[in-house]
């Protein structure tokens, strides 16, 4: 066992897959670790989708301004490491070790029954902190009022969308959802929302009265949409009553990107005016350049089109076959999709069953991953729209390869962890691929 799988197992098996929705716990985990929390300022993001992209983009567009900027994202796609990040550079395994021996060292001297949740929140500030950033962005688990990260005094707080996801811990009620998510909104901070529909957007509008907060609503406060796109991303343009961005270019597909981008930009904008900065233009246009999120409409291999793309709840797989749709209105399309057992997985097949061309069925590497048979068995029979089983991910997208055409495109979605096993076979694949190192060329260049 290496020493990231050690680690790794050892914080999986903090009280083996259990939610605790509360902030006594990390409250208690923070003052023992002497507060690294209240380090440096945040910014706080919650939303059923989205959080992450618009987190990734923050993070892009501040570091070009030269600052250090700590970032705290869930779950991870690949690596445990990536969840944290300074300047992009996620923690190395020898960090991440001894922030975990430290962190477990305070749960026993102060008999704090972390969970993994918890516990990795604690790591993730306690390594911010030692890192002396200048900003945190950080994503909320779940929820909001009770998570974990809602211990941060937040400079700006964001909510990228309300939708269903997570029903078990905070119900099928919007309203209830919309509530959870607006209590990370702090006392006379900024909020800023993209949320619809209106009587959803009103609940949040109200916590923030309350708070004295300053809120901002997406499409009435600011206002960025999409003006072309293509298979690399798309350009978008921005407004808002003091500045005006055109042409920005952004290598994330879907328009609801184009909202998330919104979010960014105002936000950045909003840190600027609180700390008294100036937020350069070219921040922005290289911020959003650069900007990396894997796993998200991501395009990994051609001939047929391969794309990746995590959505996990009936939100995000609409919001998919929109953007397939959009990009793609005359080719073929093949959907992977595997689900996990807490998930919707139901409406999601549903929805794609109308909509796909051909809809095959796996099972992620999860011990919460949802039985395809199962699935085909509730879904029912449709002889117009038949659905085959193929157990594992990667076997699937090795048959579609061959069999879709050099045009079609094969999509995996449904899960994080069905998306993450794709894209390791793809990788696989790139490797093999790769030409070999001309045995006589001693001038040290690589190949990759």
């Amino acid at each position: 066992m290496d020493r990231l799988t050690a680690v790794e197992h050892y914080l999986y098996n903090l009280q083996p897959s259990k939610i605790v929705l509360g902030l006594e716990n990390s409250i208690r985990l923070m003052d023992a670790l002497g507060q690294p929390h209240e380090h440096s300022p945040v910014i706080h993001i919650a939303g059923t989708n989205g959080k992450g992209s618009v987190a990734a983009m923050i993070d892009s567009i501040l570091r070009q301004s030269g600052m250090k900027v700590g970032l705290y994202t869930s779950p991870h796609l690949l690596e445990f490491n990536e969840r944290i990040r300074i300047n992009g550079a996620p923690i190395s395994t020898q960090e991440l070790e001894e922030l975990v021996n430290e962190v477990r060292q305070a749960t026993e001297a102060h008999k704090i029954e972390a969970t993994f949740f918890e516990f990795t929140t604690a790591v993730a500030f306690l390594h911010m902190a030692r890192q002396n950033t200048d900003l945190n962005v950080v994503e909320v688990g779940l929820g909001g009022r009770l998570d974990a990260t809602n211990v941060c005094k937040a400079l700006i707080s964001i909510i990228t969308s309300i939708g269903k996801d997570h029903v078990s811990y905070l119900g099928d009620d919007l309203k209830g959802i919309a509530f959870e998510k607006a209590s990370i909104i702090k006392s006379k901070g900024t909020v800023l929302a993209h949320v619809e529909p209106d009587e959803i957007y009103e609940i949040i509008e109200r916590f923030a009265q309350e708070q004295s907060a300053c809120i901002k609503r997406s499409g009435r406060d600011f206002f960025c949409q999409s003006t072309s796109w293509n298979d690399k991303g798309q350009t978008v343009e921005f407004r808002n009553n003091s500045h005006a961005y055109s042409d920005l270019e952004l290598p994330l597909m879907g328009s609801h990107q184009a909202g998330n981008a919104g979010l960014a930009i105002q936000a950045c904008i909003d840190w600027a005016e609180q700390t008294k900065q100036e937020l350069l233009e070219n921040w922005v246009r290289n911020g959003l350049k650069n900007v990396s999120w894997p796993g998200r409409m991501e395009i990994v291999s051609e001939q047929p089109w391969v794309v990746l793309d995590c959505a996990h709840n009936t939100e995000g797989v609409k919001k998919l076959t929109q953007t397939l749709d959009d990009y793609y209105p005359d080719k073929k399309k093949w959907i992977i999709f595997g689900a996990l057992n807490d998930k919707p997985y139901l409406e999601m097949v549903a929805h794609l069953r109308g909509w796909a061309d051909q809809l095959i069925l796996t099972q992620p590497d999860s011990d919460r991953s949802q039985c395809p048979h199962e699935i085909m068995d509730q879904s029912g029979e449709n002889p117009e729209k038949p659905v085959q089983i193929i157990e594992k991910t990667a076997k699937a997208l090795e048959i579609l390869k061959n069999k879709a055409s050099s045009d079609d495109i094969v999509c995996v979605t449904g899960s994080l962890y069905t998306v993450a096993e794709a894209k390791q076979y793809i990788d696989q694949l790139s490797k093999i691929h790769l030409p070999s190192m001309d045995s006589s060329d001693s001038s040290g260049s690589s190949v990759g």
